[in-house]
């Protein structure tokens, strides 16, 4: 099984009604039996691509993001999404507020 990352990806956005948009961070994590040379690529657009459509919550924002990469080649094995708002207004000590979630076939 091979492994795909894209680490620490830094885009902004405008979600969960934030009229002002925010700094994102996405890394994504992909299991395969065999990629192709331009799925780095096409990962990276399908993330942006979704990062520049609105969205309510985080969490929906992650799945979107999610079944988009799952729906762009039926190889994968498994998915992993941790995506973070940077400087959330919550608390002043908090760096990230981060959401991740984890799709595997089972067989």
């Amino acid at each position: 099984m091979n492994k795909l990352s894209l680490n620490k990806i830094n885009l902004f956005g405008y979600h969960e009604n934030d009229k002002e948009g925010s700094y994102y961070e996405i890394t994504v994590g992909i299991n395969s039996n065999r990629f192709k040379k331009e799925d780095y690529n096409i990962i990276y657009h399908i993330i942006k691509k979704q990062m520049n459509k609105s969205s309510n919550t985080l969490i929906k924002l992650c799945y979107r993001i999610l079944l988009s990469i799952k729906r762009s080649n039926n190889l994968y094995k498994c998915i992993k999404i941790k995506l973070c708002k940077l400087n959330p207004l919550l608390n002043e000590y908090i760096e990230k507020l981060c959401y991740v979630i984890k799709w595997k076939i089972n067989k």
